[in-house]
């Protein structure tokens, strides 16, 4: 006799698969919800060319110091990742550069290079512990202040990278601890515990752990920042920025920083070199206080087009007596460094005067002299499709400059093509007669 009981369960069984299925489909999509609502990517691909001029300067003579590329052919890949979930805040900025490097000048003529570099340029771990208070682990290019060339105040990084945009500045490692119990004040701890991906010894600079505390008001038409700061082995600074909407086309606005004593290289006669004279860190002890200044406003007018100016004053910058001694080191250094013979008291020469080469460059300073202007332009959104930027940087004591240009063709919704120019004046002993005579950079940047 047929159990009709059996029916069912073996209709069960076979509907238990469906339903667990449909149950897992459930949670997937759930889940898959979940995340769509809190995870958010974009990125961009910039396939770029660079050329560029080294100058024939005693700096590098011949090329053979810095060996340094005329040529570089680079695919920058920038996906850009962010998590949110409640207090929780999670990003990852990974980077791919896939580049081609050719030397066309100077003694290592024709040397070429490829390489394809991966790595995280850019991070955070964020965790809202208050509605009014925000900690963090960053890796970060932390910026602050209006300045185009610098922002004294600010001890993690002493360039912008605005005369470059196309060109990401290295993250450095931070702990952040901000509280905002308002809109009109701010408080922000930060630590630089870790150098991250920037080249420190190649960007004049070694690493030290830094400390900041930078406060921040903000009124209708003014904000103040000021910021204390301090980094190991060194001396504490203190300084700040702000700005203030003058006119409802005017904004005028400083930056500025003050220690006691500069850990600068300065040239000193030395008993004993065969040079007569070294890089040495004279002023360290120094009690004086030196000064960093930048002020400057801008002004945009009907068309859109924006005009700013800035002068900076650098106090641990050289004077005239230093900045002769300095050029009449690295001159003579040069020459010895030039040498390709095989004599042994020369070839000792040589090296010391690579030292000397090496410090004129990595001398602990963000500039050679003391007074700077810069003005520049721009004007955005030109028929909804052009950004054009141009302007220039002078040393008002050598009244040598560079000059830079920057253009962004937007092409199609998520493509654009940019131009980068710059070019350095070529007046023998002074500061932008240095490194480069000048640098174009052509690409393209698409967005997803």
């Amino acid at each position: 006799m047929r159990k009709p009981y059996i029916e069912f369960i073996l209709l069960g069984l076979l509907c238990l698969p469906c339903a667990v299925y449909a149950e897992e489909a459930e949670r997937a999509t759930s889940w898959g919800a979940w995340l769509k609502e809190r995870v958010m990517y974009d990125g961009q691909i910039l396939p770029m060319v660079t050329w560029q001029q080294p100058a024939d300067s005693p700096q590098n003579p011949d090329n053979a110091l810095m060996k340094l590329d005329s040529l570089n052919a680079a695919v920058h890949v920038r996906p850009n990742f962010a998590f949110r979930a409640g207090a929780i805040s999670l990003g990852i900025r990974p980077r791919l550069i896939a580049e081609y490097t050719e030397i066309q000048d100077g003694l290592y003529d024709g040397d070429s290079d490829s390489t394809i570099d991966v790595f995280v340029n850019e991070g955070y771990a964020e965790w809202r512990v208050l509605p009014s208070f925000v900690v963090s682990a960053e890796r970060r290019n932390l910026q602050w202040g209006s300045g185009f060339i610098t922002s004294p105040s600010n001890p993690f990084y002493r360039v912008t990278g605005k005369s470059r945009p196309q060109q990401e500045l290295p993250g450095k490692d931070f702990v952040i601890a901000s509280l905002i119990p308002n809109d009109l004040f701010s408080l922000t701890a930060i630590m630089n515990f870790g150098e991250g991906e920037a080249e420190i010894e190649g960007n004049r600079e070694s690493f030290k752990q830094t400390y900041a505390l930078k406060a921040t008001f903000t009124f209708d038409d003014f904000s103040l920042s000021p910021v204390v700061s301090y980094q190991d082995d060194d001396r504490l600074r203190v300084g700040g920025f702000g700005s203030w909407t003058a006119t409802d086309a005017g904004v005028l606005f400083f930056d500025a920083s003050f220690a006691k004593g500069s850990n600068g290289r300065y040239v000193t006669p030395v008993d004993g070199d065969p040079f007569g004279m070294a890089f040495e860190t004279t002023k360290d002890d120094d009690g004086r206080i030196y000064s960093e200044i930048l002020v400057g406003g801008a002004y945009t007018f009907e068309s859109g087009a924006t005009l700013t100016g800035e002068y900076l004053y650098y106090g641990e910058g050289y004077d005239k007596d230093e900045a002769n001694d300095y050029y009449e080191l690295i001159n003579r250094s040069g020459a010895a460094f030039a040498y390709q013979g095989d004599d042994p008291m020369q070839q000792q020469l040589r090296q010391l005067g690579a030292r000397n080469l090496y410090y004129s460059l990595q001398n602990n300073l963000a500039f050679r002299g003391q007074h700077y202007a810069t003005l520049y332009a721009n004007r955005s959104d030109l028929w909804d499709t052009l950004d054009l930027t141009g302007g220039g940087t002078m040393n008002l004591a050598d009244q040598s400059f560079y000059a830079f240009f920057n253009s962004s063709l937007n092409l199609v919704d998520s493509l654009d093509t940019f131009l980068n120019l710059l070019a350095y004046s070529q007046k023998d002993e002074t500061e932008y007669q240095g490194v480069f005579d000048y640098m174009v950079t052509f690409g393209f940047t698409w967005y997803f």
